[in-house]
């Protein structure tokens, strides 16, 4: 599997989601972590995501296949941040297709934002 950097559906953030080309297997892991957070209180939401159509752009709707639950992040303090982690087991992948995997994030309120983003994706 081939993969380039991680991917991003946050506001705020221009990083392009990660693309993938499973090799021979039909089946990935792929995970995402980094710091969220909001500069209001809010109850922030963020899922891994993954395709094979047009990956989505910064600011869109979210697209694609959802990866793992969707997970809330409460906000409590104005402009604080704390950890996230998303992702999980894809199957029935396609050798020789292209994917793009990206974790989308919605604000309840204010101005959300990622920071220190990783990911991987592995075939099995």
């Amino acid at each position: 599997m081939r993969a380039c950097c991680c991917g991003l559906e946050a506001l705020n953030e221009t990083v392009s989601p990660a693309v993938v080309q499973p090799a021979r297997a039909a089946q990935a892991a792929a995970t995402y972590g980094g710091i969220g957070g909001n500069g209001g209180v809010a109850n922030d939401t963020y899922q891994a995501r993954y395709g094979t159509a047009t990956a989505p752009t910064n600011g869109a709707a979210a697209t694609g296949t959802a990866l793992g639950s969707q997970v809330v992040q409460v906000i409590s303090t104005a402009s604080s941040f704390t950890t996230l982690a998303a992702g999980g087991l894809i199957t029935g992948l396609t050798p020789g297709t292209q994917y793009w995997f990206d974790i989308a994030l919605a604000s309840g309120s204010g101005t959300a934002s990622l920071q220190n983003v990783t990911c991987s994706a592995k075939e099995f």
